[in-house]
């Protein structure tokens, strides 16, 4: 048993560790330059959550242009699930849609080829971070007998 707990706590702190990494590039992307964008082509499904609104994003793809150089990226934002609760994005979505086809997006001014449409600390990080930090903790107490 304590071999479980060993794997399942070092597991944890691997994804752990992955979105705090995540969370903290969609932070540094909220201060990136943003130009105009346009929806190329979005899918998405609405799926049955019962009392809340959930939806699984399949595909997006946008374009942008910056200093006269055609980019496209498909990035909703850093840790962005591709399946998730519209309570869980703290409205960014609705937003981000509110002109479509005409987007804004935030592209790193070093790699213009890098470009988000989410940005900043959301609730879902918030969510993956406290998921795997319990998970880490039920890992030292399974592997500790306590």
């Amino acid at each position: 048993m304590a071999a479980f707990g060993y794997l399942l706590f070092f597991a944890a702190i691997v994804f752990l560790s992955l979105e705090v990494f995540r969370a903290g590039k969609s932070i540094a992307s909220a201060s990136w330059p943003v130009t105009s964008a346009t929806l190329d082509h979005w899918d998405m499904e609405y799926l049955d959550g019962g009392d809340a609104v959930n939806f699984s994003m399949r595909e997006i793809k946008y374009s942008y242009v910056v200093d006269g150089r055609n980019y496209v990226s498909n990035v909703l934002g850093y840790g962005f699930p591709s399946w998730i609760g519209a309570e869980m994005v703290d409205g960014a979505l609705g937003k981000v849609f509110r002109n479509a086809p005409n987007l804004t997006v935030h592209y790193k001014q070093s790699h213009p080829a890098h470009a988000v449409l989410i940005t900043g600390f959301r609730r879902y990080h918030a969510f993956k971070i406290v998921i795997w930090a319990m998970l880490s903790l039920l890992g030292t107490a399974v592997a500790t007998g306590g």
